[in-house]
């Protein structure tokens, strides 16, 4: 039987009146004499499935805005104002920058899954995207010994020392 297919139809009666509902192969390995399923294949479906129900199901319900206040001039400053039924609001004013670049300056609301507003204002300007809001995480504060470490360090700089 080394390298021939078996059927489950073959040493087992079927499992329903017609056999096309469930088609499983049982292989036999010439070597060792046992009996190997595909069980990859089960598996990826198996994989595949918990993935589609894994997947999150969105509501469609269709946002109406509010206010949509929309401002752009000539000389390439703008603003707007965004507001809607769900919670979410925006405002955001940009200039020209010194060097080219769209300076802006705003913030944004939404809600929170537990009911409450979460509020970011920002700055974005030749020095970066700045965001500054409650709901951001900070860094842990330094331990002392890193201080002291830091005023070493300055005291080094400060009488010349260089390590190399």
């Amino acid at each position: 039987m080394q390298g021939s297919a078996l059927r489950l139809s073959d040493i087992a009666p079927p499992l329903f009146s017609e056999q096309r509902y469930i088609k499983v192969v049982l292989t036999c390995d010439g070597t060792t004499g046992l009996l190997h399923i595909d069980i990859m294949k089960i598996i990826v479906l198996a994989c595949l499935a918990a993935v589609a129900v894994a997947t999150p199901q969105f509501d469609d319900r269709v946002v109406a805005l509010l206010r949509d206040d929309r401002v752009a001039n000539e000389d390439g400053t703008f603003s707007y104002a965004l507001e809607a039924d769900n919670g979410i609001n925006t405002a955001v004013a940009g200039v020209v920058g010194s060097a080219g670049q769209i300076n802006q300056e705003g913030s944004y609301t939404y809600t929170l899954a537990d009911g409450t507003q979460a509020v970011v204002t920002f700055v974005a300007n030749e020095n970066g995207f700045q965001p500054q809001s409650s709901i951001l995480p900070t860094p842990h504060p330094l331990p002392a010994h890193v201080y002291e470490l830091l005023e070493i360090a300055e005291r080094q700089r400060a009488a010349g020392i260089v390590f190399n």
